[in-house]
């Protein structure tokens, strides 16, 4: 193949990554949002902890889960939404919730499947 076609490819490979990073960092924001809505609340905790995170799951300030604020979920979402996932080499994303009776919750009140369907359909249907 000559270079000009071996560019072609490179570069048509490099907009298929980034168009993907893109509908990753969407579906992800889409997913988050959608967390927090279908979240029950008491004290606020559970719903303030969703935090996206690129590469590894986010594990809360110097690994303390309970020190997880809603900053940081709200820093989680900023770094997505301003591009800071471009390309699907950095890694998976990640949405975590560190409370640790999330998944009592959720068993009782059962809220993350249907939070991450309505996240898909949303980004499905362009809304």
């Amino acid at each position: 193949m000559s270079a000009d076609g071996d560019r072609q490819i490179r570069g048509i490979v490099l907009g298929l990554d980034r168009a993907a990073a893109h509908v990753v960092t969407l579906l992800t924001l889409e997913i988050t949002h959608a967390l927090i809505e279908d979240c029950r609340v008491d004290t606020g905790w559970l719903r303030a902890n969703f935090v996206p995170n690129i590469g590894v799951p986010y594990v809360g300030l110097d690994g303390v889960p309970e020190r997880v604020s809603g900053a940081q979920q709200a820093a989680g979402q900023a770094r997505l939404a301003a591009g800071g996932y471009s390309s699907l080499e950095q890694g998976s994303v990640y949405i975590t919730n560190n409370v640790p009776y999330g998944p009592i919750v959720d068993a009782r009140y059962p809220f993350v499947e249907d939070a991450i369907r309505r996240g898909v359909q949303a980004l499905d249907t362009g809304s």
